[in-house]
């Protein structure tokens, strides 16, 4: 890629659009869970919003601002590099590249001949970990250039494998990293200025203000850009880093400035590939932290560097006279979800922290205080009808295409289960029994088993997926409610091969969501291996899936007792 306008034109994508830029291979554990409806990796799914979206991704310009075009060669000789970069990026850098670096390390003048030559194939992994933390800490300390380390750095015979490389990056910043107390306190003060502002919505990378990307941050970003595009063996870098980054963000034991600094550069690397998706599937993992009132500052980190993840569409009305508009929804799901359930977090809090995190997020998302008396049921309630009649709810059966892939919800269908099951995580089991399973999926189903045709089948694979992700949620495993479901759920695969209504979609949404039901251990185990051992065999009648998924649900089964 020679140019910013060669990278924007790879990189677009429309609403919906499913980009496989992560990789099948690239499988991201969750704490919401699995990340497809029927068991299919977040890594796989990466949508862009719309076209603002993509606009705002690149620095192609947006109602967020126009990019300021800064040529490199304004740039320090430190900062400077070979292949163009976003301007957006291009604008972090010039303003930051005046700041001091920080005080080398005491391991840094250790390492001898740690700047020279490693092979991945004939040296072992601590070697690779040492080369790469080195030279990123004398890169990070002013001792050598930007140039430099990407010359080093994008060399074959010295980096091989983008997973090491990842790895090591990661262990460089929990370890070695450690910006200065005066850098960080400066990033949330320009925030505080950037809210201040109400003359127009702006992105705060933009020229307007500063950008929040510290000195280090920038190189690394421009570093990772640089080595997959220079590097014929590290084409896979940024999704590997993505990979190690989002994983490493929802461990438990990491320090709040190393959290930040993780937020910031994945939230610059999915800014640069336009994968807003990812970024928020990452606040939908953090909200599950259990975060200090401080700590939601991460989420302003994130919003900070690309304010699509979390807003409002522009010209997209997405509330009117106090009722949600379904329309408006379809295309902002998961964010005006998030907007909600963080809205609510917030508000429960006290002190000034909550508020100026709330300003924050109205001032670069565009956040509006929705006029609802009950958000939640509104929200579930339009999310439900959605469901059931929009036209980009649907199964993906690519089977002549794709004879191996099972048939799978599409992305809105998944976008709008994940929000369910966010706002279920938020609302606690009694809601979730109460109302969202009570008063919409049970009525649902029961119209479905009467008269099958007056629901489609995505609607239900929905519906008897939800049922299996929320199933977790119930403090009483054996409540009525949980035994009716799993009563449904084997009489429905009970009826396989017998009932035409009972189709392969809906027969492996219930085999997926029993097993989720009816975990490892429990009292139901073995009537629920019997009766999946006797659906595999009916299976087998299927020539396109049958081979593929009894594979897989015997191995499954095989750690199931």
């Amino acid at each position: 890629i020679s140019s910013s306008s060669s990278i924007i034109s790879t990189i677009s994508a429309s609403i919906g659009t499913i980009s496989t830029s992560i990789g099948t291979s690239s499988t991201i554990s969750t704490s919401i869970g699995t990340s497809s409806i029927i068991s299919t990796s977040i890594g796989t799914i990466s949508t862009s919003i719309g076209t603002s979206s993509t606009n705002c991704s690149n620095g192609s310009g947006s109602s967020y601002g126009q990019p300021l075009p800064l040529p490199q060669q304004q740039l320090a000789e430190c900062m400077q590099c070979s292949l163009s970069l976003p301007s957006w990026l291009v604008k972090s850098m010039a303003t930051v590249q005046t700041a001091e670096p920080p005080a080398p390390s005491r391991c840094l003048s250790g390492r001898k001949a740690a700047h020279k030559n490693v092979i991945f194939n004939r040296q072992g992994k601590q070697k690779v970990f040492d080369y790469v933390k080195h030279n990123l800490e004398r890169m990070v300390c002013g001792y050598i250039t930007l140039s430099s380390t990407i010359s080093m750095f994008s060399n074959p015979n010295n980096l091989s494998c983008p997973v090491q490389m990842a790895k090591a990056v990661t262990q460089f910043i929990l370890k070695s990293y450690f910006p200065k107390i005066e850098e960080v306190v400066g990033l949330f003060k320009n925030l505080q200025e950037t809210a201040k502002d109400h003359s127009h919505a702006v992105d705060p990378l933009s020229p307007t203000f500063p950008p929040p990307l510290l000195r280090a941050e920038c190189q690394m970003v421009a570093l990772f850009i640089h080595m997959c595009q220079m590097n014929p063996k590290m084409t896979t870098l940024l999704t590997e880093i993505t990979k190690e980054f989002y994983q490493t963000a929802l461990t438990q034991d990491i320090r709040f400035h190393q959290l930040l600094a993780f937020c910031r550069i994945l939230t610059a690397v999915c800014r640069f590939q336009g994968d807003v998706e990812r970024l928020q599937f990452l606040c939908s993992d953090l909200l599950r932290k259990p975060l200090k009132p401080s700590e939601f500052h991460v989420f302003t980190a994130i919003v900070s560097v690309w304010p699509m993840v979390l807003a409002r569409l522009p010209d997209v009305p997405l509330v009117e006279e106090k009722r949600i508009v379904s329309q408006g929804l379809e295309q902002q799901s998961i964010s005006f979800t998030l907007e909600v359930i963080l809205t609510a977090i917030l508000k429960s809090q006290t002190g000034s922290t909550p508020i100026q995190i709330m300003k924050h997020f109205k001032r670069l998302c565009n956040w509006k205080q929705p006029p609802i008396q009950n958000p939640v049921d509104e929200l579930t309630k339009v999310i439900i009808d959605l469901l059931k009649t929009s036209t980009h709810v649907c199964i993906d059966q690519q089977i002549g295409q794709f004879p191996w892939r099972r048939p799978q919800p599409s992305v809105m269908a998944f976008h709008l289960v994940h929000c369910l099951r966010l706002l279920s995580w938020h609302q606690g089991w009694a809601w979730t029994n109460d109302v969202l399973i009570r008063s919409h999926l049970w009525p649902t189903l029961q119209q479905w088993n009467n008269k099958s045709e007056s629901i489609r089948e995505a609607t239900v694979v929905c519906i008897i997926r939800l049922i299996g992700f929320i199933s977790g949620l119930a403090v009483d495993q054996q409540s009525i409610s949980i035994i009716q479901l799993q009563k449904l759920l084997i009489s429905l695969i009970e009826k396989a091969g017998k009932a035409k209504e009972v189709t392969l979609p809906i027969q492996l949404a219930s085999v997926d969501s029993l097993l989720d039901l009816c975990p490892s251990g429990n009292s139901k185990a073995k009537e629920v291996k019997a009766l999946l051992f006797r659906w595999m065999d009916i299976l087998r009648g299927h020539a396109v899936w049958g081979f593929s998924l009894i594979d897989e649900y015997q191995r499954r089964l095989c750690q199931y007792q």
